[in-house]
């Protein structure tokens, strides 16, 4: 199988995921230097997590046995967690609650502005989902109170639209990309993508850009969404050696579009604080340029890893704290058919590497080690995946309901020196 395939077939598990289990891994990305009203700030669906970080805390959502949800929220100054509700006597499994959301069998992005708090489900087109949950398998966007009151659902959206990753909000405005396909077959069995606004004050839906199939949000800069788009990306007759990716930017109050920069679609880039990393697996190469028109590109380690390292599995995470970070799966034979998952730290400034020691059953212990993960930050603190229990969730599919686990996070500050250093100097989270 080529490497094409082999991407294919792991973004395919990764959707089946996240659509089963109701809400994606997202996060905020935002530049703490620009004015907070006006930037734009962009949910990043390559983070791990269960929700989405705010200047106080982070909110998740988190699964009940009968596949609703609560949300959550960790306070970073009291280092609890609580339902988003105040009734001590409430039990968090209806409407009632103001923490309960329904099932919607399509994934979401939970995020915070200064004012509200949004959760934008995606939607689900299956139609033995539809059939079991109605209106809730319809991509809708909700609207709350910072402390879960005043629920109110926005827009919902029709049986044909799905929404995908990667949403982007300012004070004022939702920007995301939606597929109709309404037009499906006429469409060349493609569905037409559309990059859209949603107005908060007026409460109006603006379609804002055509898009290709291929076009995704990958980050934002000031008034500016940069999208990429890889033609041929889903075509698995062709060599992910011979596609390119173009990174791209469009201006949201100008409406002006301008490229930025075009690079093989076996490197792998990420967008952070205006400045686009690029990772090559093939030579272990680290390199950025700003996202600008006529961007230079700089080399900041032409190698960051051993040569042997070009011939291991690896999983290219994403920025916290100025690191890149990188799973690599490293054989512990000559024969290579057994592997153990290392997670790497890049410094994006030097191109120094370190490893990353740290593992979820040194607080817990009660579940099989795994690599202690980054799910938001602070000036001076990540938010952590310290331990991972499993939780049985029944999803109602109308001919018979499946029984799944759902991997439940548990979460720890963590002073950011003592977690690149691999120092396990945890601050527990309690559960409220």
């Amino acid at each position: 199988m080529n490497l094409k395939k082999i991407f294919a077939v792991s973004i395919a598990v990764l959707l089946t995921v996240f659509i089963l289990f109701g809400c994606t891994a997202l996060q905020q990305a935002s530049d703490t230097t620009e004015d907070v009203t006006t930037s734009l700030h962009f949910v990043d669906y390559t983070r791990q997590g269960d929700g989405n970080g705010a200047d106080d805390g982070y909110y998740r959502l988190v699964p009940r046995a009968d596949s609703s949800n609560n949300i959550c929220f960790v306070d970073y100054k009291s280092r609890t967690q609580v339902y988003l509700c105040n009734r001590p006597e409430c039990e968090h499994c209806d409407d009632t609650c103001t923490s309960w959301l329904p099932y919607g069998a399509g994934g979401g992005a939970l995020f915070a502005t200064e004012d509200h708090l949004y959760y934008l489900s995606f939607g689900n087109r299956n139609p033995d989902v539809v059939e079991a949950i109605g209106k809730d398998a319809l991509p809708q966007l909700i609207q709350l109170a910072r402390n879960g009151t005043e629920k109110e659902v926005m827009h919902t959206f029709g049986a044909a639209d799905i929404i995908r990753e990667g949403v982007v909000f300012d004070h004022d405005n939702i920007y995301f990309i939606c597929d109709s396909f309404e037009n499906f077959e006429q469409n060349g069995n493609l569905p037409e993508r559309i990059l859209y606004q949603y107005d908060i004050t007026d409460r109006v839906l603006n379609k804002l850009e055509k898009l290709s199939p291929d076009d995704q949000i990958i980050g934002t800069s000031q008034r500016e969404i940069f999208l990429s788009t890889t033609e041929g990306a889903a075509d698995l007759s062709l060599d992910a050696e011979n596609l390119q990716t173009k990174v791209w930017s469009y201006n949201v109050d100008t409406h002006e579009k301008y490229d930025l920069l075009t690079h093989s679609y076996l490197t792998v880039g990420r967008a952070y604080d205006g400045v686009y990393y690029l990772y090559d697996p093939s030579t272990t190469a680290l390199s950025k340029i700003a996202m600008m028109q006529d961007g230079q590109t700089e080399v900041i380690r032409e190698a960051v890893f051993e040569t042997e390292f070009c011939t291991y599995p690896y999983e290219v995470k994403t920025v916290w704290g100025k690191h890149l970070f990188i799973m690599y799966e490293i054989p512990q034979n000559n024969e290579r058919t057994e592997y153990k998952a290392t997670l790497q730290s890049i410094d994006l400034v030097s191109g120094e590497v370190e490893p990353i020691n740290l593992r979820t059953d040194v607080i817990f212990g009660t579940t099989t080690p795994k690599e202690v993960e980054i799910v938001d930050e602070t000036s001076d603190q990540f938010l952590v995946i310290a331990s991972v229990e499993y939780i049985d969730v029944t999803i109602p599919f109308t001919n018979a309901p499946i029984t799944l686990s759902y991997p439940y996070f548990h979460y720890a500050l963590i002073d950011k020196q003592d977690y690149l250093d691999s120092k396990p100097n945890y601050i527990s989270i309690e559960i409220g």
